[in-house]
C-alpha cells in the first residue's frame, strides 16, 4: 500500500490510542499474514503535526508488526526553532497488550512496552505530550529514557538535563523561566537532583 497526505491521527486510532494527533503523513506498507494476526512492514513520514500542545515539523518512522508486537526500528521527530533544529529519537517494542491493559503488573515483562528514547538534541516542547499538567514548554534537553509498562501507566528510567528552559504549568499563572535542571527518573518517581 502506498498513500499520500493521510491524517496522521488515523494511525494512532487504529492502534487503539485515543490521543488527538494532528498533521499529515505519507505511508509505504506491505501487509501479510491473516486477518486475526496480520504482519505489517511500514515507513511513515509525517509532516506539520502535533500532540497535546507539542508540535513537530517532521516524523520519520520505520516499523514492523508481527504476532501482536510493534517493533519500532527507528522513529525520529524534528522541529526547527529559529536557526536550530531539535530532534528526539526512539526505538523499541510496543506490544498490543500494553495498549489494551492498564495495569503493568497484569502483564509479563515481554508484554510490556520497552522504548528507548534519546533526548540529546531534543527540546522541552515535547513535555506537554508526556505530562498533562503542562500548557507549553521550550528549551534544549540532553538525556536518555527507557519507557516500560503500559500506555495507561508508563514507567520512565534514566536522566534528563535542561540547560535553559521555560515551562508553563496549567495551575500557575506565570511560566517558570531561565530554568536549569537535572532530573533522574526511576519507574514512577522523578528525583530533582539539581534545579
Amino acid at each position: 500500500m502506498s498513500a499520500r497526505d493521510l491524517a496522521l491521527g488515523m494511525f494512532t486510532r487504529l492502534a487503539g490510542v485515543t490521543a488527538d494527533i494532528t498533521g499529515t503523513a505519507d505511508i509505504e506498507a506491505r501487509f501479510g499474514g491473516y486477518l486475526h494476526n496480520p504482519s505489517i512492514d511500514a515507513e511513515i513520514k509525517g509532516r506539520n503535526g502535533g500532540l497535546a500542545g507539542s508540535t513537530f515539523d517532521t516524523l520519520d518512522t520505520v516499523l514492523q508488526v508481527r504476532n501482536g508486537l510493534c517493533d519500532i526500528k527507528s522513529m525520529q521527530v524534528k522541529k526547527t526553532v529559529g536557526e536550530r533544529t531539535y530532534q528526539a529519537s526512539a526505538r523499541g517494542i510496543v506490544p498490543s497488550r500494553a495498549i489494551q491493559v492498564d495495569d503493568p503488573s497484569a502483564l509479563n515483562d515481554y508484554e510490556q512496552i520497552r522504548l528507548e528514547l534519546s533526548l540529546d538534541n531534543a527540546d522541552l516542547s515535547l513535555l506537554p505530550a508526556l505530562y498533562k499538567q503542562v500548557d507549553w514548554a521550550m528549551g534544549p534537553t540532553k538525556g536518555n529514557l527507557l519507557i516500560t509498562g503500559t500506555a495507561a501507566h508508563p514507567m520512565f528510567n534514566g536522566a534528563v538535563n535542561i540547560s535553559d528552559g521555560s515551562v508553563k504549568f496549567k495551575d500557575l499563572r506565570l511560566p517558570v523561566t531561565e530554568m536549569r535542571a537535572q532530573l533522574d527518573f526511576n519507574g514512577t518517581q522523578m528525583t530533582v537532583r539539581d534545579f
